[in-house]
């Protein structure tokens, strides 16, 4: 303990000494390495700059810029980090500086807990004496050199001053070199600048790291449209390649406004697959591909299904009825259900039903077992209007296929309404003077396109004036059914009859009125149904003197039209 404590400064300086060499080391090999990543990235930025290489060549001089750096940390960082120094190392390199013998090596030596083995412990002591004696006067950082590390340490701060001025002074350079050191798809600043780019109306990720695949309808046209911002230029071009035959075409971009920034061009007809790039002023984009699929064909089919009161016996109304293939402008009883499906050729990813701006989804028909069952799909009628039609609809159907395409034009058709006639009616009586008492009969025949529902005789009675008080010209009306569909039975389309009035309760006497008619209602199920009534048939009410009178009168017209005839055939 007493020789560690003589030595212990001396341990504690070639420590520090140590320490210092160490850090002297990290620092020279670290600035080198650093000092490489710099020139390497520097070197690469200024090929791509010139040469705008595209995304394979980036990556070849990354990788070169790669190999170069670890060629540099190999030859000049290596060397620096892998040396390791001993506290014996310290001592010797000490020795050597100050021209000492080993008296300061063995002095360390001799504290080791082995060293009474060796020899003599009064010479190990005096050794140790020696050493702690003239150990204060040593200068052991003699041997410490910072030259290597001051240069380049000097070179290193240069370098990071001139990467800081060129990135504060060219921001958008730097954002779009560490974009492309990324393999992304910026482009590094140009007069002219492209803000987005839209193709039949889809917008395209200009930023995205892979190439934006859009995909185009078979023979349909090619829309562009670019904004631009910057110097604009009068006019700029999209060039297409197709990839099957290497065709090239050029699309012109024009623009009604110059002051807009926005160009568009229109290639009429597409029919291959092609690369293509944009060009504005000094601007341009990366080749892209478009791909040319056929959009889905569609098959509507419906189903009509009339309401139970058209499907009874001798109505002529099949149940059930599906509309031939292809037609899409139908007529249907009001009432009746539509179910409707569609077909495609191709996958789809969704469709809808439009009726007067509201959507309707269909959905997979996961029942049709059959092979194109998964690109069948069907309407769940009852949350539509289709559940009953009541009124002329017209509607449209819109998919998007597995692609993300839709077509161009959505499908169509109108459901028209059948008619479904009100019912006809007609009746008669024998003579149009009565006694108060008396119990005239009404002969009627009704008739409607699919059933009746009833037939009513409508009742009304006009007093005559001066009968009473508050009575003159006063009407009063009732209904009474004379027919009704009887609970459980078919309608009937034609009902024949005659009604006998019972006049007794109604109190007439000579001079009033009763006027009655006919009203027949036909049958439409749950619904209530149109109705029909006749021209108004007018009793008199009078005494059998009148009743005489009125029969008089009519003989006598009767002669005198006979009389007019005989004269006219005299005549001739």
């Amino acid at each position: 303990m007493t020789n560690m404590t003589k030595l212990s400064k001396l341990h504690a300086r070639l420590a520090d000494l140590r320490r210092r060499r160490q850090g002297v080391r990290l620092g020279t090999g670290y600035s080198a390495l650093l000092l490489a990543v710099l020139w390497g990235l520097a070197a690469v930025f200024l090929v791509d700059w010139l040469l705008e290489m595209n995304r394979p060549q980036r990556v070849v001089a990354m990788a070169i810029c790669v190999g170069a750096i670890a060629w540099a940390f190999r030859r000049y960082v290596r060397p620096w980090l892998v040396s390791r120094e001993s506290e014996l190392d310290m001592a010797i390199m000490v020795q050597k500086q100050q021209h000492i013998d080993t008296d300061l090596v063995a002095a360390l030596q001799f504290e080791w807990p082995e060293a009474y083995q060796w020899g003599s412990v009064e010479l190990e002591q005096a050794v140790i004496d020696h050493t702690a004696q003239i150990s204060p006067q040593l200068d052991v950082m003699k041997g410490l050199s910072r030259r290597e590390l001051s240069r380049r340490a000097l070179i290193l701060a240069v370098t990071l001053i001139l990467t800081a001025a060129a990135v504060w002074r060219f921001p958008d350079h730097t954002r779009a070199f560490l974009n492309r050191l990324l393999l992304g798809s910026r482009h590094y600043p140009t007069k002219t600048v492209i803000l987005a780019v839209e193709i039949n109306g889809t917008p395209i990720d200009l930023t995205a790291w892979r190439r934006t695949v859009l995909k185009s309808p078979f023979g349909e046209p090619v829309k562009f449209k670019v904004t631009c911002s910057g110097r604009l230029p009068t006019a700029g071009r999209a060039e297409l390649k197709a990839l099957s035959t290497g065709q090239r075409t050029t699309v012109p971009l024009q623009t009604a406004d110059k002051r807009s920034g926005v160009f568009a061009g229109e290639l009429p007809r597409l029919v291959d697959s092609v690369n293509y790039q944009l060009y504005l002023g000094d601007a341009w984009t990366d080749r892209a591909r478009l791909v040319v699929v056929p959009l889905a064909a569609i098959d509507v089919e419906l189903e009509v299904t009339p309401p139970a009161y058209a499907k009874t016996q001798g109505s002529g109304v099949r149940g059930q009825g599906s509309v031939p293939k292809g037609l899409r402008q139908i007529s249907v009883i009001e009432g009746s259900r539509v179910e409707l499906r569609i077909r495609s050729d191709k996958p789809l990813e969704d469709a809808t039903l439009s009726i007067d701006e509201k959507d309707y989804p269909l959905t997979r028909d996961d029942s049709d077992r059959s092979a194109d069952g998964p690109n069948r799909w069907k309407l769940d009628s009852d949350k539509t209007p289709l559940s009953a039609v009541v009124e002329p609809i017209r509607y449209e159907i819109q998919v998007t296929d597995i692609d993300g395409l839709q077509l161009q034009r959505p499908i169509g058709g109108v459901i028209r309404i059948k008619a479904d006639h009100r019912p006809r009616i007609a009746g008669s009586i024998v003579t149009p003077y009565i006694i108060p008492t008396a119990n005239p009969t009404v002969g009627f025949l009704a008739g409607d396109d699919y059933g009746l529902a009833r037939v009513a005789i409508v009742r009304q009675v006009i007093h005559r004036e001066g009968r009473g008080a508050g009575d003159e010209g006063r009407a009063a009306e009732d209904e009474i059914d004379i027919y009704k569909l009887p609970k459980g039975e078919e309608p009937q389309s034609a009902v024949e009859g005659r009604h006998v009035l019972q006049l007794g309760a109604l109190g007439l006497v000579k001079g009033d009125q009763l006027k009655i008619t006919l009203k027949a209602v036909d049958y439409r199920g749950p619904r209530k149904g149109k109705s029909t009534s006749t021209e108004p048939m007018l009793f008199h009410v009078t005494d059998e003197q009148g009743i005489l009178e009125k029969m008089a009168e009519t003989d006598l017209k009767s002669v005198q039209r006979l009389e007019t005839m005989i004269e006219r055939q005299t005549n001739l």
